[in-house]
C-alpha cells in the first residue's frame, strides 16, 4: 500500500465521510457524502456520476454530483439511503477521468472532505486499478515540511495588561478573580476554560453577534438570543477572560494543508503558564486541554509533533461538545485537529475587542507559522520559525 502513493497520476483520495446520523439501538447508520473536484484546477466535476458498492463490490446506490449546497462548497454528493458502518467502495464516473474502485470504511471520521481526481492522459499505457491510497489526516501532517528559522523576524507579540480600562471592565462585570479561582495559574487557566465553556453554547454555524466583539457583548448576546456562537467567538472570549485575570493569552486559528479549499478550521486558544514555563492548549468549544503521558500539558506545536512522531497523547476525559457529546482522542485529535493542525495564525495584538468597532484602538497584524514551501498568503506576517512563533511573552 505504501509504494501506491507515488501514484499521484491517477486518483488522490485526501479523506473520506463524515457520519451523518444514528439510528436504532444497536447500529450506527450513516449518510455517504463528500465532493469531487478536478486534482490540479480544484473545480468541481459537476454531473460525474457516484457509484456505492459493498464489500463484495455488489452496486447498492448511485448519486449524482450537482449539489451546492454541503459545506459551503460546490460539486457536492449525497447518497440518500443510509447504510451500516463498514467497509465499502466508491466508483467515480466522469467523462475523461480515472474511474477506479475506491475502497474505503463508513464510520465515525472527520469533517467533510474532498475527494480529487484526474484527467486520463492522453499518451501512454496506465494500470486503471492503481492509485494513490487514502491519506489520513495524520499521514497528511506526517508528510508536511520541516519548520526552519527565519532570521528576519523580530516582532514580538504584545499582550494587554490587566490594567488596561476594558480588561478591568471584564474581570468587574463577571467578578473573573473568584472564577479563576487562587490556585496557581495552571488551575486558574482551566477555571476559565470552563467557565466559557459552560456559559456559552459552541454553534459553529453562528458567527458574532452585532457590536464589539468582546467577551461582555458575546456573552450577554448568547443568553439574551439563547444562542451560540462560532468557535471564533469563543476563543476570543476566552482569551480577554485569561488576559483579565493577568495571563498572556493568543486565540489561535488552526487550518489544513487545503486551506484555500477547504473551508473548516478550527480556532483554540494558548495561555502562557508561569509554572510550566511554556504555553498550553485550551480549547473553549470543546473545554478540552492535550497532555503528554506523564500529564505535562501541551501547545499546539508540540500535540502537531507528536501526531507526526506517533508519541502518546492524552485528552481531558471530560471534554466534550456542548455537554451533549464527549469527545475522544481519536476522534478530537487524530482526525479533527490533526487536519487542523498544519498552519497556525494568531493576532500580534492581544487584547479585548481585537477584531472589533472600537476605532481609537490600535489593531494587530496577524502572524502565521508554515512549514517550509507553503503557499499560504492569508496572513501580514508569514514565518516558517516555530521557535519565533512560540516566543516567551515579555514581561
Amino acid at each position: 500500500m505504501k509504494s501506491q502513493t507515488k501514484n499521484l497520476f491517477l486518483v488522490i483520495i485526501v479523506a473520506l465521510f463524515l457520519p451523518l446520523t444514528m439510528t436504532g439501538q444497536e447500529q450506527e447508520m450513516f449518510m455517504v457524502y463528500g465532493h469531487v473536484h478536478d486534482m490540479d484546477t480544484h473545480a468541481p466535476l459537476y454531473h460525474a456520476r457516484v457509484y456505492l458498492y459493498d464489500s463484495n463490490e455488489n452496486l447498492l446506490d448511485s448519486a449524482q454530483v450537482d449539489r451546492t449546497d454541503m459545506n459551503m462548497k460546490e460539486g457536492g454528493f449525497m447518497i440518500q439511503n443510509i447504510f451500516p458502518q463498514g467497509k465499502y467502495y466508491l466508483k467515480i464516473v466522469h467523462f475523461g477521468y480515472y474511474a477506479p474502485m475506491i475502497p474505503f470504511e463508513l464510520c465515525r471520521r472527520g469533517p467533510l472532505q474532498t475527494i480529487y481526481l484526474q484527467k486520463m492522459p492522453s499518451t501512454g499505457e496506465t494500470n486503471m486499478q492503481e492509485y494513490a491510497w487514502e491519506l489520513t489526516n495524520v499521514e497528511v501532517l506526517k508528510q508536511s515540511p520541516e519548520y526552519a528559522r527565519d532570521e528576519e523576524r523580530n516582532e514580538k507579540f504584545e499582550y494587554a495588561l490587566p490594567s488596561d480600562s476594558m480588561l478591568t471592565l471584564a474581570r468587574e462585570e463577571f467578578n473573573l478573580d473568584s472564577i479563576a479561582g487562587t490556585g496557581d495559574d495552571v488551575s486558574r487557566i482551566k477555571n476559565l476554560l470552563y467557565w466559557v465553556h459552560d456559559n456559552i453554547e459552541h454553534n459553529g454555524s453562528n458567527g458574532f453577534p452585532e457590536g464589539p466583539r468582546t467577551l461582555s457583548n458575546i456573552y450577554h448576546s448568547s443568553k439574551r438570543n439563547n444562542c451560540g456562537y462560532n468557535c471564533r467567538a469563543l476563543a476570543i472570549c476566552l482569551t480577554e477572560a485569561l488576559l483579565a485575570e493577568g495571563i498572556p493569552a493568543r486565540y489561535l486559528t488552526c487550518e489544513p494543508k487545503a486551506w484555500n479549499t477547504d473551508n473548516d478550521c478550527h480556532v483554540i486558544c494558548v495561555a502562557w503558564s508561569n509554572l510550566l514555563g511554556k504555553w498550553i492548549w485550551v480549547d473553549p468549544s470543546f473545554a478540552a486541554f492535550v497532555t503528554d503521558e506523564n500529564g505535562v500539558l501541551l501547545h499546539p506545536g508540540e500535540v502537531r509533533y507528536r501526531l507526526q512522531h506517533d508519541l502518546p497523547l492524552v485528552l481531558n476525559e471530560d471534554a466534550n461538545w456542548n455537554h451533549q457529546d464527549l469527545q475522544t482522542k481519536e476522534d478530537y485529535l487524530e482526525t479533527y485537529m490533526a487536519k487542523n493542525l498544519y498552519i497556525f495564525s494568531a493576532n500580534m495584538l492581544n487584547q479585548a475587542d481585537p477584531e472589533g468597532s472600537f476605532d481609537n484602538r490600535r489593531r494587530g497584524t496577524s502572524a502565521a507559522l508554515v512549514p517550509q514551501g507553503s503557499d499560504y498568503y492569508n496572513a501580514g506576517i508569514i514565518t516558517t520559525d516555530e521557535e519565533w512563533f512560540w516566543q516567551v511573552p515579555e514581561k
